[in-house]
């Protein structure tokens, strides 16, 4: 009995060193869910993937000390400890609030915010190497103009693939932190070579903002499309290693003044001390 019990642990544990792979669903529907950011972790190590369009993920190996966090817009956010190489997860809809806020009776028809692109005088460019998804999310204030709708968004990316990114707009709590989401769906849009400033129009999903503000998130996708492989010099040793560097890159600009920025990682909002770097985000608004 003692030699079964040691045979059957030592094939418990060669099966939980293989790869860990699935697919995510919607729960009601059963569809298979597009591009939902993935984060595998514990207190030790963190690693993240992005589900591909038809909805598989798969990480290197299966280790049940860890946790699986999917966020995807519309959906509410699942954490799980997986116990199986094939691991399909199926994901529950957000009930969708209306936005009932009424068109501001008073005011300009028309208001700018955010970053003044034309006084800028640099930029450094944050490039991702290592294959973990994460949101970048940035404050506005909106002053007299609560109640506003959101017409268009520009922002300052960088890639040197045709590439794609997510934009993901939050309310801001009382105490000025990432709260519901104001979409309920992606809103994916292609990043070309070439070209650094990018409009996303924003008109049909009728968002008016709240007095309390909103951030505006950037979600990085880990995806084979936003991927160029680079061979590069590892210094230590003067050898040739394989780098994975993911797009596009977000263009950070230096402010006077410190900005409010969150990052989401391992299933957490994230406050960035002493940030006086802005992410190149302007918003139009519209009475």
């Amino acid at each position: 009995m003692r030699v079964l019990a040691i045979l059957i642990f030592l094939l418990i544990s060669t099966n939980l060193k293989g790869q860990l792979s699935g697919c995510v669903y919607d729960k009601a529907t059963k569809e298979q869910l597009s591009y939902v950011n993935i984060w595998y972790f514990n207190e030790e190590e963190t690693s993240g993937t992005t589900a591909k369009k038809n909805g598989h993920f798969n990480f290197n190996e299966l280790d049940t000390t860890r946790f699986l966090s999917f966020n995807k817009a519309g959906y509410e956010i699942l954490k799980v400890r997986p116990d199986s190489n094939v691991y399909d997860v199926y994901l529950s809809r957000l009930n969708e609030s209306t936005n009932q806020l009424s068109q501001p009776a008073n005011g300009p028809r028309r208001v700018g915010i955010g970053f003044d692109f034309k006084n800028a005088t640099s930029y450094a460019s944050l490039s991702i190497t290592k294959s973990d998804p994460v949101i970048y999310a940035q404050y506005f204030s909106t002053g007299d103009y609560h109640s506003y709708k959101i017409e268009k968004i520009n922002v300052s990316l960088s890639s040197r693939i045709n590439s794609l990114i997510n934009i993901r707009i939050y309310e801001a709590t009382e105490d000025l932190k990432p709260g519901n989401l104001l979409d309920f769906k992606d809103i994916l849009r292609k990043i070309k070579v070439g070209k650094e400033s990018h409009t996303i129009r924003m008109e049909d999903l009728n968002i008016r903002i709240s007095k309390n503000g909103f951030f505006v998130g950037i979600e990085k996708l880990i995806i084979e499309q936003n991927m160029i492989s680079l061979n590069e010099t590892d210094f230590n040793n003067n050898q040739k290693v394989e780098v994975n560097e993911y797009y596009p890159s977000i263009n950070l600009f230096p402010t006077e003044s410190s900005n409010l920025l969150y990052a989401y990682i391992k299933g957490e909002w994230m406050k960035l001390d002493n940030s006086k770097i802005s992410l190149g985000i302007n918003i139009d608004l519209k009475r």
